[in-house]
């Protein structure tokens, strides 16, 4: 069965390989490492040749180029040949190294946001992205979730939204958030934020947001995570570490991409009203401010 979240992606063959990496049990994640560690190699390589390297069925190879969105190994491999055709680096930025200079340093960091943010680009879903924005709109009220270092992205989204007639709902503890995605409706939304897909705590939030009713759109890293699976409308972002950088600390530069593009998205569809609300906002910091 492919996965549907890269469908009607242009994700190339290693992003997807990236994303669902963790998610992939011993077999897939023994042919990732295979790609991975030299994806030229890979390229040029029949389905039963790389099966006989790894030991492993032909079906199994031909599986994980399904589980990756492809109709099979042949397209996974044309992606992959692709990829390789238009990058000498296959999209990977270079890693800090020890004794780099300052100027390096800054130079690599923002060479790997900007793969980061090219490599999202590639996964947007223009109708996932619409539904999502008509989803917000019409909710009574779109509650905002995250724990950990997504807390601060939901901040961040709450704060954006503020702006728009959209009717937000923000709570920074586990416990208040637990308690507000019990008292959704169905004519509300939960937009869940969590990069990895696995914390306990979202995954509860996120069964509870589905149990209640409302529409639940989740922001991830991982397609295949249990938030995920729990989605009605999923939205990727996708983060790659570097030395002192966390995937989840990394993740949150395209996340607030995804953030970014939703707000307009948003504005966009109704524009009037966004423009009251900002003017509403900024009279009332005015007049707090004397």
């Amino acid at each position: 069965m492919t996965n549907s979240n890269f469908e009607k992606s242009n994700a190339t063959a290693l992003v997807r390989i990236r994303m669902v990496y963790s998610e992939l049990g011993n077999n897939g994640t023994k042919i990732a490492d295979y790609i991975l560690t030299d994806p030229a190699k890979a390229s040029k390589s029949s389905i039963s040749a790389v099966a006989r390297d790894l030991n492993v069925a032909d079906s199994t190879i031909y599986e994980f180029a399904r589980k990756l969105g492809f109709t099979g190994y042949k397209e996974f491999k044309n992606s992959l040949l692709r990829e390789i055709s238009e990058t000498d680096d296959h999209g990977i930025a270079p890693g800090i190294n020890e004794g780099d200079s300052a100027y390096e340093i800054a130079c690599k960091v923002f060479d790997s946001d900007l793969v980061i943010i090219q490599d999202t680009r590639t996964l947007i879903d223009g109708k996932a992205y619409e539904e999502a924005a008509k989803s917000m709109l019409n909710a009574g009220v779109v509650a905002f979730f995250g724990i950990g270092g997504s807390n601060t992205t939901a901040y961040v989204a709450y704060h954006r939204f503020l702006r728009t007639p959209v009717r937000c709902h923000f709570d920074m503890e586990y416990n208040t958030q637990l308690m507000t995605a019990s008292l959704l409706s169905p004519n509300d939304c939960g937009l869940v934020f969590s990069h990895a897909g696995s914390n306990s705590q979202m995954i509860r939030i996120a069964k509870m947001i589905r149990q209640r009713g409302a529409k639940l759109i989740v922001i991830t890293g991982h397609p295949l995570s249990e938030v995920a699976k729990q989605a009605d409308i999923t939205l990727l972002a996708t983060s790659k570490e570097l030395l002192y950088q966390s995937e989840s600390l990394v993740s949150r530069i395209p996340t607030i991409a995804v953030i970014d593009a939703l707000y307009e998205i948003i504005q966009n569809m109704n524009p009037e009203a966004t423009k009251e609300n900002i003017s509403k906002i900024e009279e009332a910091l005015e007049e707090h401010a004397k």
